[in-house]
């Protein structure tokens, strides 16, 4: 799907196998590719979209293995789920999505992107932003094939409860935008957590100037899933959906942890009235709370 200056609604698609390849030319979105405009993407699946370079020109950039978008307002992405995605050539951007433009205004939310990356000389990133304004909520970004989880190279970045891990790369990269991260967890990155962001009340793995941020092991229950394990109940088997609860016997320590002014309303009870770290975070799945307080035995 290509579109210019409409108003676009994508829900409960599924897009797979869709490549574009041609030789010295910049190319746009494998599954789809959007300019101007709005859109609403929900509920949709994109699987093994490709944009690759044809005929190793160094001029080529393909951008957007999936989903390109500029200069779109507004734009909103929201339960869906990126795997296998590509984007590959000498300055390949966007395993899975690229969001650009200085007129885009973008929120992407409850979204899951896993084994995607970028090839060629450059690995610039699964989830990449070369311009506008864009807010990441609620979004797991984890074991790209290549490349950084989320990366910045222009605009403005807001990362709310986020969680990248497992990716070659740093988990959150920015090298050119205005980043701003809280409530997120970076775990297992080859190079990094997080890096050149204004961070709160975020669990990454170096340690992390700013207020509320911790260094340590976030105890997730898999990593496919990424949950974190909760003594009281935890979500397996699923992402935002489609799971079951148990339990173990280990807590995790970015369970209410999360910066104090942000809502935990969505989470279930008991939930410490304080917002969890990481993707889950103020959701109907998040990790529930183990309760502590002071039994009196009265005879």
């Amino acid at each position: 799907i290509s579109c210019d200056n409409v108003a676009v609604t994508l829900w409960r698609c599924v897009f797979s196998r869709n490549d574009i390849t041609f030789p010295n030319w910049t190319l746009w979105g494998g599954a789809v590719s959007l300019s101007g405009g709005s859109a609403v993407i929900d509920a949709c699946e994109f699987y093994t979209n490709f944009v690759q370079q044809g005929g190793g020109h160094p001029s080529e950039n393909p951008l957007g293995g999936a989903l390109y978008a500029s200069s779109v307002n507004p734009l909103t992405v929201s339960n869906c789920v990126f795997v296998g995605n590509y984007a590959y050539g000498t300055y390949a951007a966007g395993g899975s999505i690229h969001l650009a433009g200085a007129g885009l205004s973008a929120v992407v939310r409850r979204c899951v992107a896993t084994g995607n990356g970028t090839g060629g000389a450059y690995g610039m990133g699964d989830m990449y932003v070369s311009g506008g304004t864009v807010v990441f909520l609620n979004v797991l970004a984890v074991r790209a094939v290549r490349g950084h989880g989320i990366r910045a190279g222009g605009g403005g970045v807001a990362v709310v409860n986020c969680t990248m891990a497992d990716n070659p790369a740093w988990g959150l990269y920015n090298n050119g935008g205005t980043v701003v991260a809280r409530n997120c967890i970076a775990r297992g990155n080859t190079t990094g957590g997080i890096t050149n962001a204004t961070v709160s009340y975020s669990c990454s793995q170096e340690t992390l100037a700013g207020m509320g941020n911790i260094q340590t092991d976030p105890l997730f229950v898999d990593t496919v899933y990424y949950h974190e394990k909760s003594r009281t109940a935890h979500y397996v088997g699923g992402y935002f959906s489609g799971g079951s609860w148990t339990r173990t016997w280990q807590e995790s320590p970015d369970i209410d942890a999360g910066s104090p002014a942000d809502s935990c309303e969505q989470e279930p009870k008991p939930h410490g009235d304080v917002v969890n770290m990481g993707a889950y975070g103020n959701t109907t799945v998040a990790s529930v709370t183990f309760p502590r307080g002071t039994i009196l035995l009265v005879r």
